[in-house]
């Protein structure tokens, strides 16, 4: 999805609730990086009555919910290597205390 339909879209959500779209309102509800005169243009282009397609683009939701897996992917992913590091750590610490109980 192009950052501009993406802003479209937010737009139409938040003039279903009966929020006016605002520059900061798209950059906080933004996926990605939003620059003011990105959210600018966007903004006029929603008041001149252009729209996102919204059966073409997934929701802010689906959006969301991809960044939130990608993120605890990545999370997980850290932690399995810093449990491998402790792991071994623990090893090698068993391991010296072998060879000093043997001396």
């Amino acid at each position: 999805m192009t950052d501009i339909n993406n802003m479209l879209q937010i737009c139409q959500e938040l003039d279903k609730k009966g929020i006016t779209p605002s520059v900061a309102m798209l950059r906080a509800k933004s996926v990605n990086a939003v620059t003011v005169p990105q959210a600018i243009s966007a903004i006029q282009k929603y008041k001149a009555g252009i729209r996102a397609s919204v059966n073409d683009m997934p929701t802010l939701a689906e959006e969301a919910e991809e960044t939130l897996s990608a993120n605890i992917e990545q999370r997980l992913q850290n932690l399995e290597n810093e449990n491998r590091v402790l792991k071994q750590q623990v090893s090698d610490i068993v391991e010296q205390l072998r060879i000093m109980g043997n001396s």
